[in-house]
């Protein structure tokens, strides 16, 4: 049987100028990268069961809320220039159309941020990961997003543009505001991720799913910490589809900073952060089981990041 897709009409573009000249002129039009979320969002729509998003999200590749109306898409997969994965001095830029793939083999992306790389390794398929771009990834806003939590340790700046305002720079948490919602504006692109790079730190990320791969996972965590001899000097704690929005979880953050690095510390780290996921989600029907595998998980990470000083045995 086929199925028809509400698209109104789709334009590809020529240069991010001209992409942001066609988003002025059609606010509300559908950015397409990769494409792995916002067609299967609108087959869904016109095929299939309504399942609606929040409205207020647009990106490149997802987002927008539940109506038929037909879609008007703005193909920039084309433009190589959103596709560039560089170091500008000390920040890791990477094209918000950089492909999942080509951000999970980066050298550069490695060396700065290996969570970044194994979070893009671990999204969807081969096939999906070929196709689907990391600004998509972030645009979609799904908090199970896989890139979400790596992005947030290192303190991610999204930067989008519009032909009116501009260029925009706002950091991950203040752009994705909740499940499947952005605060773009209608006429905004984003172009591009900027990070910290990681030098000096140990990291750590973890994705428990129900299988291996084609999944959506259950529970992500990402750990930067950095150490002066057996203090924990600096740290860094993220967990995915645990929160409404991406974020640094500051409690289980405290736990550590500051003291000599220790088992019990890092438990209680996994206990903060498992709290705190019940403070501002309050319980659901999934908190008996996801507040205590949080709290195993967060402890495991912050072991490795500790093993990999020589501070802990690896935990099994």
């Amino acid at each position: 049987m086929s199925i028809r897709m509400p698209i109104a009409e789709v334009y590809r573009t020529s240069s991010v100028d001209d992409a942001l000249a066609f988003l002025a002129e059609h606010p509300g039009a559908r950015p397409l990268a990769g494409g792995t979320d916002l067609l299967v969002e609108l087959r869904t729509r016109w095929g299939g069961p309504l399942v609606g998003k929040p409205g207020g999200a647009q990106g490149a590749d997802g987002g927008g809320g539940a109506d038929l109306s037909p879609a008007s898409l703005l193909d920039i997969s084309g433009l190589p220039e959103l596709r560039d994965i560089r170091a500008d001095g000390r920040k890791l830029v990477i094209g918000a159309c950089a492909r999942v793939a080509e951000v999970a083999s980066s050298p550069q992306v490695a060396a700065a941020a290996p969570t970044l790389a194994q979070a893009a390794g671990s999204v969807g398929s081969v096939q999906i990961r070929n196709r689907a771009t990391l600004g998509g990834n972030i645009m979609n806003a799904s908090p199970a997003a896989d890139s979400l939590p790596a992005l947030a340790v290192h303190e991610a700046v999204c930067v989008l543009r519009s032909q009116r305002g501009g260029e925009r720079r706002l950091r991950l948490g203040e752009l994705v505001t909740g499940p499947y919602c952005t605060c773009a504006r209608p006429d905004e692109l984003l172009v591009a991720v900027e990070l910290e790079g990681g030098s000096g730190w140990r990291q750590s990320y973890m994705r428990l799913g129900r299988r291996q791969a084609m999944t959506i996972a259950r529970l992500i965590v990402a750990v930067l910490m950095r150490f002066e001899g057996s203090t924990v000097a600096d740290v860094r704690i993220s967990a995915g589809a645990a929160f409404p929005s991406p974020r640094r979880i500051e409690p289980a953050e405290r736990a550590l900073l500051g003291a000599p690095f220790s088992r019990a510390a890092a438990r209680e780290a996994g206990e903060a952060a498992a709290e705190e996921m019940v403070r501002v989600c309050g319980i659901r029907w999934s908190t008996r089981y996801k507040q205590p595998v949080l709290a195993a998980l967060v402890e495991r990470a912050v072991r490795q990041c500790a093993a990999k000083e020589g501070l802990d045995e690896w935990p099994e």
